[in-house]
């Protein structure tokens, strides 16, 4: 049964391989979504991840004026004692923080007002715009309201995005979709593919598709928005987002990437396995978008979760075993002892970086002078995702049981 036009809604229905339509609820944008074409405009946004399902090359354009101080914590529980959260990234906009878990979404103010929750669905995105968000349900259908929980479309199925498939990258507008799916597989298809297209809200079929088998192991884009960097292996193709055109192909010269990044000058940021005559073993390398090395540096033991994270300076942030490592160029600036926790994040800012080590806050100046580093919690509690900051400066953490803001 679904409702239309409702935030919460309620799915009961068999598991299929193919996508569930809408039935007779339609696709027509609400006349506000219309009138405000800009409903998914970003550039007011804080949230250090644009469109990405969730990525940890985190970089936000603020300045930490946070000095470790408490200011609110929020437990999950004080909305829903039996959810259970696992939260992979924290958004912000404005007034709103937004913790995006496994298949479930909670919205707070910056005061820690509880607004509400939505069912998510799994391997999906959610997008904080300027007058709205964009998120799947839990039976893959898009949905589009306001911050204050009010639909603006009715809920509407994406071509190809089901229970086998991820989707990987999803930037919205009020009228088209741009979409990297990444199919893994099923009982019925083993064969791997991926499919990236551009499809008017209002329509089934693709505006433009570039699709193939295979894996993509990364999907970016430029800091204009109009160029996606897709990362094969190690192979980049840069894709023109108006047409899907391919605008240059190039290879990396290593067998296959550990993770990567874009930095804010659109820079290639790879951490891989190098070998040459001189050296062997993990190296940070920087490319521009010809596939021309910029410069690299050797690593002892980088940490495969955490893609180079990168400020607007030209300073790198990399976890290399026990060490946060800030690279400038191919030089090492400097390197600070870390706790040896696994959960270990890290944040850009525009003066430094903000790092949750195990169960502590960190933040460090650009030339590596710890600002403070205090205990987030006493209680047992896990940490999986980056620091997110407001236009504030002040810092926010989601653990396994409770939102945290710092000032």
């Amino acid at each position: 049964m679904i409702r239309c036009g409702m935030k919460n809604f309620q799915i009961m229905a068999a598991t299929v391989l193919v996508v569930l339509m809408a039935g007779s609820c339609g696709s027509q944008i609400k006349t506000e979504a219309r009138r405000t074409g800009n409903m998914f405009e970003t550039n007011l946004t804080q949230y250090p991840v644009r469109y990405a399902n969730y990525q940890r090359n985190s970089f936000q354009m603020v300045s930490s004026s946070a000095t470790g101080k408490l200011r609110w914590e929020r437990a999950y529980s004080l909305h829903d004692d039996l959810l259970v959260m696992l939260p992979l990234n924290v958004l912000v906009k404005e007034d709103y923080v937004g913790i995006r878990s496994a298949n479930h979404f909670l919205l707070y103010d910056q005061r820690g007002g509880f607004r509400h929750d939505m069912e998510v669905g799994l391997h999906t995105p959610v997008v904080f715009g300027d007058q709205g968000l964009a998120y799947f349900g839990p039976s893959n259908l898009l949905n589009f309201e306001t911050y204050s929980g009010e639909p603006e479309l009715d809920m509407k199925d994406i071509m190809g995005l089901h229970e086998y498939s991820r989707l990987l990258l999803f930037k919205p507008s009020a009228e088209k979709l741009l979409v990297a799916l990444q199919f893994n597989g099923s009982p019925q298809l083993t064969t791997r593919s991926y499919d990236i297209f551009t499809v008017k809200v209002e329509e089934r079929m693709p505006e433009w598709q570039f699709r193939g088998d295979g894996v993509i192991d990364r999907v970016m884009l430029t800091n204009d928005l109009q160029t996606m960097v897709v990362l094969r292996q190690s192979k980049v193709t840069l894709l023109n987002c108006n047409d899907g055109t391919v605008v240059r192909e190039f290879d990396l010269p290593f067998e296959e990437v550990t993770t990567a990044s874009l930095d804010p000058q659109d820079n290639l940021v790879v951490i891989a396995e190098k070998e040459t005559e001189e050296y062997t073993g993990p190296t940070l390398e920087l490319f521009d978008l010809t596939g021309s090395s910029l410069w690299s540096a050797n690593l002892n033991s980088p940490r495969e979760e955490q893609p180079p994270c990168c400020n607007a300076e030209g300073h790198i942030f990399v976890i290399d075993g026990l060490m946060l490592k800030c690279f400038v160029a191919s030089e090492l600036k400097w390197e600070q002892t870390l706790s040896g926790n696994d959960n270990v994040w890290l944040t850009a800012t525009k003066d430094g970086v903000v790092c949750i080590d195990g169960l502590s806050l960190r933040s460090f100046d650009t030339d590596g002078e710890e600002v403070f580093n205090i205990e987030i919690t006493k209680q047992a509690e896990e940490f999986h995702a980056p620091a997110a900051l407001d236009s504030g400066g002040r810092i926010y953490v989601a653990g396994t049981e409770r939102l945290y803001c710092f000032e």
